[in-house]
């Protein structure tokens, strides 16, 4: 069985647990999505925190979780402003730190 996983729809995007749902993300409800980078024991992780409006609730995700790049790859069409080089940026930061890479702002 699958941990955790991502799956892109046309209006959202769904984050499971096993076969639940634990979240579900509307495009129009994110405010900003922040890159972060953690170390582990093992390695350092890449993900994307997406924080909404209002107020400042938000969902994690990472490289490691089935799903992520099918929605990195969304993400450019729903986001305008979407740093298409996130990835280089992730290459650069610190371990345990954030980087807004979309902000409508």
């Amino acid at each position: 069985m699958i941990d955790h996983a991502i799956l892109v729809e046309d209006d959202s995007f769904c984050v499971y647990r096993g076969y639940q749902v634990i979240a579900t993300v509307k495009w129009t409800s994110i405010a900003e999505i922040v890159l972060l980078k953690r170390e582990g024991d093992i390695r350092e992780t890449v993900g994307l925190e997406f924080r909404f409006k209002p107020g400042d609730h938000f969902i994690e995700v990472d490289e490691e979780v089935l799903g992520f790049d099918d929605l990195v790859r969304i993400l450019r069409n729903h986001f305008p402003g979407f740093d298409v080089k996130w990835r280089k940026r992730a290459d650069i930061l610190s371990a345990c730190r954030f980087s807004s890479i979309y902000s409508p702002e």
